[in-house]
Order: C-alpha cells, then structure tokens, then sequence
C-alpha cells in the first residue's frame, strides 16, 4: 500500500514478487458487485443513561455501551485514534477501557489501517470475542480479509459520508499550530461543551483549550477533499455490512422521542440477528426506543456524497500551492462564516443548540453552501 499526494492509501502490485495468483482482485471489495437490498431488522433512537458516557461520544454513547461488553468478557476492540505524533487517525486495538477511551467519538478523516487486518485475523484464530467499528468499507474489508464474518467477531459501521484527506488534515494542524503558536496534542471533531453540534476543539501543550477553531471553514473543505471513491460508494445504501450500523439521529427531537437532545442521541441500527440481540441486552443501561427506518433523514442509507463542482479545482490548487492557499480560495474567511461560527457559540451557550439546527435548516442554508 502506497499512500498519494493526499495521503489516501492504494494498493501497488510489486511485479517482481507477483505470481498472478489473483487474490488481491478476490480480496479487492470494488471489483465485487454490490447488493443492495435492504439488510436492517431493527432501527432505534439509542441514548446512554450514564452522562460521562454521553460527555465522551459525539451523539448517544452507542458505540462505548457495545464496547464495555466485548471488554468486559475478555475481547478486543477495534477503533480509530488521533495519533498526535503522526497527526493523522489510525485503527488500533484495544484491550482495556482506557485504550478504548482513545476511539471515542467521531473522526472525519480516512483512517490509517496498517497492520490491523492480521491482527484481526490473529484474535479471530484464537476464539476472543472481536468487535471492529469503522466505515462499511472497512468493514466489508475485514469480512473479505477473513473470507467469512466468523460469530466471534461483531461488526459496527458508520453512517458515513465520505472520508476526507488524510494529508489535507495534517496540513490543517499544522496550520492551527503555527496560528495558535502551540502545539496541539488533541484534536476532537465533536465536543460537546458547547452543545451537540459539530464543535471541533484542540488541546495545546501550554495547557489551553480552544473551541470552533475556524470551524465554518473546516466544515467547507469536507466535502471537497475526500476520496474519488467516496462519490461513487456502493456501500451508501440500507444493505449494511456491519451487524450493528450508528449514526446521528439528528431529527429526534422532531420525532417526539423523549431524549435530552443537548447531550446527544444515536440511530441505531441491528442488521443481523446477532446485532439485535446485543442492542436490546443494552435496554437497562440506555434508552431504546424503536422508530420506523423510513423516517430515518440519513442519505448515507440512500446514495453517495454528491461530488462538488469544486474537487477538481481545490485539488489542484493544494497539491500545486499548498493548503493555506487552497483554504484562502475554497473556505475564505467571511463575514459570514466569523457570524455562523459566533451564533452557534452563543445559542449552545444558552442551551439553545436544537433551535439553531432548526434555524439552519430555515434560514441559513445559503452560509452552508458559500
């Protein structure tokens, strides 16, 4: 595996150690036709009753209540970190809660995987419980890596929209650093001090904590710097390759499901007998409350991200120029953003964060799409 100029990895034949065997076209999951019919059993308003599990997750504390389980009868976990040496997010494994704490909440960047397929492997051969979480590509992988979905080993994926560039993220903390003159040494995408929004926040290394660090810009460059694939995913549909699916469910509180929004509430979805069983074992420790899939708001179950106009040009422009020039161009600093970025502060502050959603979805569309 070779990683480009954005820091997306591929895989690279080495013709000179290849004897034409044809495994890694057998293992490759693109050049596979792709079901889509529907796969989901069992859909879900999920929130933990424990509050410090809601204070670490980025919505209801779906994937911390799974995990305590396969931790708590000698398994493993799989999950994504931010390595702060590296500056980039990578799967490891996990044995301990402490390890797992590291995995908590969400992580819009394409993860480094190096090394985890065998290690997965080596769990699975030895009979402990696994349990893996990631994007439904990743997960698909790990299936076609073992050439089944063993019972010892439980799935969780994403509701995902894309990933976006590894490299682009790096060179965005690079540039948060030498703008805040510190280092960062954590980088959360979701925090919820101020509520449950997309609140990005970074620890300093002289003990500081900054909050919405240029987060309506950021938010921009999402959508135009993820990976080619990303536009044309097979796996954006209700056919789910994990036993469990979670997300945000974002329209609860329009639903009447009687959760505290502030603290944040999951979707869930059971797409296997065995991830049923595992979501309703959860029922004295969270609220559960069964919900039709077709009121579901998540086009991630529907079709791909839409690839924008400006990928093409963006890409050009970083890879020639670098970052702070790409970012100048496609997320300009606005009188706009500066407002966005104020008002969301000010209304979580006031515990306000539901109605600025729905203000959003009203009357600022046209700050979203500048």
């Amino acid at each position: 595996m070779k990683q480009d100029r954005l820091g997306f990895f591929y895989p690279v034949v080495d013709q000179t150690l290849c004897v034409n065997c044809g495994r890694c076209d057998i293992v490759c999951n693109f050049t596979k036709k792709h079901d889509r019919s529907a796969t989901i059993l069992y859909t879900a308003a999920f929130q933990s009753k424990n509050n410090e599990v809601l204070r670490q997750s980025s919505s209801g504390g779906a994937f911390i209540e799974i995990s305590d389980r396969i931790l708590s009868c000698g398994g493993v976990v799989y999950g994504a970190v931010f390595d702060e040496p590296r500056k980039e997010i990578r799967h490891i494994e996990a044995c301990s809660i402490s390890e797992r704490n590291k995995m908590c909440g969400s992580k819009y960047v394409q993860s480094n995987m190096t090394g985890i397929y065998k290690k997965i492997k080596k769990r699975v051969d030895s009979n402990i419980p696994v349990l893996f979480t990631g994007t439904p590509c990743q997960c698909a992988a790990v299936v076609s890596y073992l050439g089944d979905h063993p019972s010892n080993l439980t799935l969780i994926d994403l509701l995902c929209h894309g990933v976006p560039s590894p490299a682009v993220f790096k060179d965005h903390l690079l540039w948060c650093e030498k703008r805040l003159k510190a280092k960062i040494t954590e980088y959360k995408f979701r925090d919820k001090r101020y509520g449950y929004l997309h609140t990005h926040s970074a620890s300093l290394d002289n003990n500081t904590q900054v909050y919405n660090i240029w987060l309506k810009r950021v938010l921009k460059l999402y959508s135009i710097n993820m990976r080619e694939s990303c536009y044309i995913c097979p796996y954006a549909s209700r056919h789910r390759y994990g036993d469990i699916t979670i997300g945000d469910y974002w329209d609860a509180w329009q639903n009447n499901i009687q959760m505290t929004y502030r603290t944040g509430c999951s979707i869930i979805f059971a797409n296997t007998p065995k991830g049923k069983t595992i979501i309703t074992k959860l029922s004295d420790s969270c609220n559960i409350h069964e919900v039709d899939p077709l009121t579901i708001k998540q086009d991630a179950l529907n079709k791909p991200v839409k690839k924008s106009v400006q990928v093409d040009a963006f890409r050009k422009v970083y890879l020639l120029k670098g970052y702070k020039a790409a970012l100048d161009q496609f997320a300009p600093l606005t009188i706009k953003s500066w407002g966005y970025n104020t008002l969301q502060r000010w209304m979580n502050s006031l515990h306000m964060d539901w109605a600025l959603r729905n203000i959003e979805s009203i009357f600022l569309n046209s700050w979203k799409k500048q």
